[in-house]
């Protein structure tokens, strides 16, 4: 019966001349994620945020409001032209072009606690850190939940664990940091986020799919396959840290994992598609943005930049 209902409604919507949108094209979700782009706006072996941030703007108006952009850390330090001002024209940019969510990478904290507040406070998005604290800084949150259209995207940001290891030559700049490790931060949040029932779980993390134990200064590796083994909630994980590229790849039977290049080399687009009547309620598939030299540069972002790069 069901189907027959089906067949003249889509014989009506034809007959009336009615737009007819299908399952798939009204439940598409769109998620750009940039990482580790190290002060690079852009020179002759890197495109760079000038170029990366004018395709993502492009593709997100061209997609509407099922969009979204992430990114993973490590913006401020790298450069010159982020150093002469110790990132603050980095997070500007990175504000000016629409970038909805920060998760401090661990050279974000390489100019100490007062110059990282003041640079997150001019971030117009939302910066997350389920296993940081910061003395001084009242906005951070653990995680977040986005709603647009169909779509209850949870969010969590998780820094670096290990970040007192990367900075044991100069600790000074931790003073009023405090930096928990990921699995407990995890099993604290998690119960709240299911109570909102999300339809999608991304964890956004600067590390890497592996860590060595030499890395980590615990004597065990990081694996982050383990996260979405002990939660199969989660169904994207987005990383960094590694200047590791991954286009997209199933990391778990329920997780998938992406990683952009590192210093604004690309972008990574992540595509969702909930779905009806399975497990899991969502397929996720990813890929580069494919930035090249010919890539339209972002004037708007070259407008901050001009008075440093001259």
């Amino acid at each position: 019966m069901k189907k027959i209902i089906s067949i003249l409604f889509l014989f009506v919507a034809f007959v009336c001349g009615i737009p007819f949108v299908s399952a798939e094209e009204e439940e598409s979700f769109s998620i750009f994620q940039t990482t580790d782009i190290h002060g690079v706006v852009g020179d002759k072996t890197n495109p760079g945020l000038l170029q990366v941030a004018s395709e993502i703007r492009r593709q997100r108006k061209e997609i509407g409001e099922n969009t979204l952009w992430i990114d993973c850390g490590d913006l401020m330090q790298g450069t010159s032209i982020a150093a002469s001002d110790q990132g603050a024209s980095m997070i500007n940019a990175l504000s000016t072009a629409g970038c909805d969510i920060f998760v401090p990478g661990n050279h974000d904290f390489d100019y100490g606690r007062e110059t990282l507040i003041r640079n997150l406070n001019a971030f117009h998005g939302t910066v997350l850190g389920a296993n940081l604290k910061i003395n001084g800084y009242d906005k951070l949150k653990p995680w977040t939940l986005i709603e647009r259209g169909k779509y209850r995207i949870a969010v969590i940001g998780i820094v670096t664990p290990f970040l007192k290891q990367l900075t044991r030559r100069t600790p000074q700049i931790l003073e009023g940091i405090e930096v928990t490790s990921a699995e407990d931060a995890l099993k604290s949040i998690m119960p709240d986020i299911m109570k909102k029932e999300p339809n999608v779980i991304v964890l956004a993390i600067h590390l890497g799919e592996y860590t060595g134990e030499r890395m980590t200064g615990t004597g065990k590796p990081i694996y982050l396959s383990a996260f979405s083994t002990d939660y199969p909630q989660i169904d994207l994980i987005l990383s960094g840290h590694s200047h590791s590229t991954v286009a997209g790849k199933s990391l778990t039977p329920d997780a998938w994992l992406a990683q952009a290049p590192f210093q604004g080399k690309d972008a990574v687009k992540v595509d969702l598609q909930l779905k009806q009547g399975e497990r899991k309620k969502v397929s996720i598939t990813s890929k580069l943005l494919n930035i090249t030299k010919e890539t339209p540069i972002d004037e708007d972002l070259q407008k901050i930049f001009a008075p440093t790069q001259k």
